[in-house]
């Protein structure tokens, strides 16, 4: 493949091999790598708590730990019937055969959509905190308030608010227990709505308890999001109309002047909008930041003019490849190219037709490798090939291949036919 991106191997598998620094998974500082069962090569790297929590609530995967031959921590997930809604495979073993583009194909959506997943939830990450933070401040507020309704004499308001405490501190225990923000968050969410719904229909202390539905479209948007937020807002709203607006007789509940209820509403309506905005350019800066780092992570392993591996991406390869072989046992072998008087192209054609020359032969060399080859741009002129579960022997056939297509073959550079040849050398490397 002519690009950075670790390739699966040539290994009979249907298992993932899902390997932590630590035992704990709960333990969020620790990372995990997800590769084939038979194979090292490491695919992604992502967070261990949100990696468990988004794989255990599909259908297609499940967990258990592997007996032996793990030693820092691993579990094994079994691929079932249904990988993702548009493919279907059983646990066969051509999930990384490579006479099976298919079995290729599903793998690497596997992964490819987990990491899609788990990028796209890393604001869980600030979630989780701030769930804490609500949670904490939630039941010391209505904790206070509600004791203080207790001495006053106002049981049902101090028995609200003391209930209201005591659910913020689950929510709180849930999280430290589960390590899963979504579900702190929605008892959270769901709590301050209910209060504040309650509140408005008792009235509170002196009719003051509307003050506190300001805190609803805020909390509401950061902890579920734009979509989800305005549709529990929109929902807590028509029901605090009907509380506010259906006559006194139907409903009861604390009495308030018309002027108050209808200022009321328009100023949660205008909070809710101005809440909404600041989500909405949260949630777009943090894409923007995702997109860029993601792009300059790309800039950063790829040859700009062939758009080949550079150097810094071939390493990281070769890296992986290393560890791989480690482990299976199986050798690796590594061709160096470099393309002969290529200065002399420079100095009679000119510069602009060497870059087209060099990117010609990139585009060669990547249709003559297989899928979990890799080809970088290694130097000025020079090209690396990383070759697999390759014998010198094989690399050879490969650079006798590449030397006969060059042979019959002119590059063409606007009109002009240019001759390239180049030597190569071949090593071949053993885990």
């Amino acid at each position: 493949m002519a690009h950075c991106a670790p390739q699966p191997s040539g290994t009979n598998c249907s298992l993932l091999l899902i390997t932590t620094t630590g035992a704990n998974r709960h333990d969020t500082r620790h990372v995990v790598s997800v590769g084939a069962v038979s194979s090292s090569d490491v695919a992604i790297f992502f967070d261990v708590t949100q990696l468990f929590h988004y794989l255990k609530n599909r259908s297609f995967l499940t967990f258990r730990r592997p007996r032996g031959g793990v030693s820092n921590g691993g579990y094994v997930v079994s691929l079932t019937t249904r990988i993702m809604s548009r493919t279907e495979v059983t646990t066969g073993n051509h999930l990384d055969n490579p006479t099976h583009t298919h079995g290729h194909k599903i793998r690497g959506n596997i992964l490819l959509q987990v990491k899609e997943h788990i990028k796209t939830n890393n604001m869980l990450d600030r979630h989780s905190k701030v769930v804490d933070l609500f949670s904490m401040v939630g039941m010391t507020i209505t904790g206070s308030l509600g004791v203080l309704a207790l001495f006053s004499a106002d049981y049902p308001l101090g028995l609200l608010l003391i209930a209201a405490s005591l659910v913020y501190l689950v929510a709180y225990r849930t999280h430290k227990l589960t390590k899963d923000s979504t579900l702190s968050a929605a008892i959270i969410v769901y709590s301050l709505h209910a209060l504040t719904v309650s509140l408005v229909y008792s009235g509170g202390v002196e009719n003051t308890g509307p003050l506190w539905l300001f805190l609803v479209p805020p909390v509401s948007l950061f902890l579920h999001g734009l979509k989800r937020g305005l549709i529990e807002i929109s929902i807590s709203l028509s029901i605090l109309c009907l509380i506010l607006f259906l006559p006194h007789d139907v409903f009861g509940g604390a009495n308030y002047e018309t002027a108050f209820k209808l200022r009321l509403i328009i100023a949660f309506i205008t909070v809710t909008f101005l809440a909404a905005c600041y989500e909405y350019s949260i949630e777009q800066s943090y894409k923007y930041t995702l997109q860029a780092s993601e792009q300059f992570e790309q800039l950063a392993r790829t040859d700009q003019l062939t758009k080949l591996c550079n150097r810094r991406g071939a390493l990281t390869v070769i890296e992986q490849e290393q560890r791989r072989m480690s482990r299976n046992k199986q050798a690796m072998s590594i061709i160096l190219c470099d393309v002969d008087h290529f200065k002399k192209v420079n100095d009679q054609y000119g510069h602009n037709t060497g870059d087209a020359v060099l990117v010609s032969l990139a585009e060669t060399f990547t249709q003559l490798i297989r899928k979990q080859d890799t080809i970088a741009r290694w130097g000025g002129e020079e090209f690396l090939f990383v070759l697999p579960e390759t014998s010198a022997e094989n690399a050879y056939i490969l650079s006798q291949k590449i030397h006969q297509v060059l042979q019959d073959q002119l590059i063409d550079v606007e009109g002009i036919k240019i001759a390239v040849t180049v030597s190569m050398g071949v090593t071949e490397m053993h885990g």
